[in-house]
């Protein structure tokens, strides 16, 4: 295991130095590596703020942008991690109401998957603006898939103009195609419907692309990750070592390393003293990297989440 005990470990993403940030439930982790790719350190909590984490993208600002959800409202943070001690600053308070991924698209939009509660149309997918005048707030937010329970991971495609998302429980993977205006708009068509053996149904989670558009696809209560071409038909199935549960995936720490996956996974139920109290947590953590038996030449770096 790469990190062990990063609890309710979601969502991951590389920053351009090579740093992998973490959201594990009430917590956003910073995981270090050495000259030789090992682990160096793992710094838990690197801000204080209380909440549950979901997704997490790196700006083309060089901030980093994450979800958090407490008291019934959500937060997307805005992050300086080129400044010591991670100065932060809210960059959109409320709207979304059960968050999960994000991800920008080259002009600085970020886009976020709202769950919706696990209620029938209830969830959505955002377009968050942002404002060349006050680039720490963001302009607007506007929806762009509405009634649509469970969406969750989302990935771009900026050769094809196409942006994914995943909708957990329905075990689907749906896309927007890009209008003329570069925005991702219109209804949304279905890439893929995934099936699993048995009485069991896909629980969908996060993806990522390569440079050929296939999606690398997390599937969770199989233990594996598909790998789907933009046509919607399957290539192949990756299963590395002991994986389970995956939730996330991303390529690896150097720009062009386009092999090496590391991938956030489930653990096993505990309790955990955190923040004043026991409490019943999932144990999550982020699995040894886990090697293409290819080389893809190219990829989306962030996480989503």
């Amino acid at each position: 295991m790469l990190a062990e005990e990063i609890y309710d470990a979601e969502n991951l993403a590389f920053d351009t130095h090579g740093r992998l940030f973490v959201t594990g439930g009430d917590g956003l982790h910073l995981i270090t590596f050495d000259a030789q790719n090992a682990v160096a350190r793992v710094q838990r909590d690197i801000i204080d703020v209380e909440g549950s984490f979901g997704g997490v993208a790196i700006g083309p600002d060089g901030c980093l942008y994450t979800v958090c959800y407490h008291h019934r409202t959500t937060r997307v943070l805005r992050i300086d991690i080129e400044t010591a001690g991670f100065p932060w600053s809210v960059y959109l308070e409320g709207t979304i109401k059960a968050p999960n991924g994000l991800r920008f698209d080259d002009d600085g939009t970020l886009y976020a998957a709202d769950f919706g509660f696990y209620l029938p149309g209830k969830g959505a997918l955002w377009r968050i603006e942002r404002s060349e005048e006050t680039p720490e707030a963001a302009a607007g937010v506007t929806a762009v898939v509405e009634g649509m329970s469970g969406i969750n991971g989302i990935a771009i495609d900026r050769e094809r103009g196409r942006l994914y998302f995943s909708r957990t429980l329905a075990g689907k993977v749906h896309y927007l195609e890009r209008g003329e205006g570069g925005l991702y708009e219109g209804d949304p068509s279905l890439l893929i419907d995934f099936d699993l053996p048995g009485p069991r149904f896909p629980i969908v989670d996060d993806m990522a692309l390569d440079a050929d558009g296939n999606l690398l696809v997390c599937l969770y209560n199989a233990d594996e990750i598909r790998m789907v071409r933009p046509d919607g038909t399957w290539i192949a199935t990756l299963i590395p070592g002991e994986l389970k549960r995956p939730t996330a995936v991303a390529f690896g720490i150097r720009p062009d390393d386009r092999r090496t996956l590391y991938v956030t996974q489930k653990g096993r139920i505990m309790v955990h003293d955190r923040r004043g109290g026991d409490r019943v947590s999932r144990s999550f953590g982020v699995a040894d990297p886990y090697l293409l038996p290819f080389v893809a030449t190219d990829a989306d770096q962030g996480g989503s989440n």
